[in-house]
């Protein structure tokens, strides 16, 4: 068995001291954001938005809104996930013009399926989780080319919003994941054993 994907596991920490001398470059940059947007989501509605950020300033902004993590300003590049609200409502023009888009004439039939899930859940949370797969993914996926990320879910939410300019009458934030390269080596990984955390039906 190829033990590639473990490797990548096991080399991902959350880091917290980015060497500020080692820049994630252009080619990287969008191979960590192509394996976001390539992620799964529930329904295949790609509820997520990302939003790169890799100037000083617009970082030390980040930071002051993300309780002032300083790994946040620390990073090479940090992106900001958004999750729809607007655009994933049964009503939106932008829904409808996707479901058409690909389910063509079949496309009321699926509207109708979705809109009775929809009217079951809270859209919002629903919108984040489907984020988290998708930031999973680009942390995961960065590991496997040696970089770095540590996802802050601790921030003030309308003052991120106010920092990278969203609307917050479309989007809710998800997640911020600065990503570069560590700057001292991560202290030994500890994990439950497999036993406790993994349990067998019949």
């Amino acid at each position: 068995m190829n033990n590639r994907f473990l490797d990548a596991m096991n080399f991902r920490r959350a880091c917290r001291d980015f060497d500020p001398a080692k820049p994630v470059n252009e080619e990287e940059l969008n191979y960590i954001l192509e394996v976001g947007r390539l992620s799964p989501s529930s329904m295949g509605m790609e509820q997520w938005h990302f939003l790169v950020a890799r100037g000083d300033a617009m970082k030390k902004k980040l930071r002051a809104a993300c309780n002032d993590q300083k790994q946040v300003e620390q990073a090479s590049v940090v992106v900001v996930i958004l999750a729809k609200t607007a655009d994933i409502h049964p009503d939106s023009p932008r829904f409808r013009e996707i479901l058409h888009a690909r389910f063509g004439t079949q496309w009321e039939k699926r509207l109708a399926y979705y809109r009775s899930y929809y009217d079951k859940v809270n859209p919002a949370e629903w919108s984040v989780a489907q984020c988290h797969l998708a930031a999973a993914n680009m942390m995961t996926g960065a590991a496997f080319i040696g970089i770095d990320s540590c996802p802050v879910g601790a921030f003030d939410p309308a003052k991120l919003m106010e920092t990278v300019g969203a609307d917050p009458g479309r989007y809710v934030p998800a997640l911020v994941i600065p990503f570069g390269h560590r700057a001292i080596e991560p202290k030994p990984r500890t994990r439950l054993a497999f036993e406790e955390v993994v349990t067998l039906l019949d």
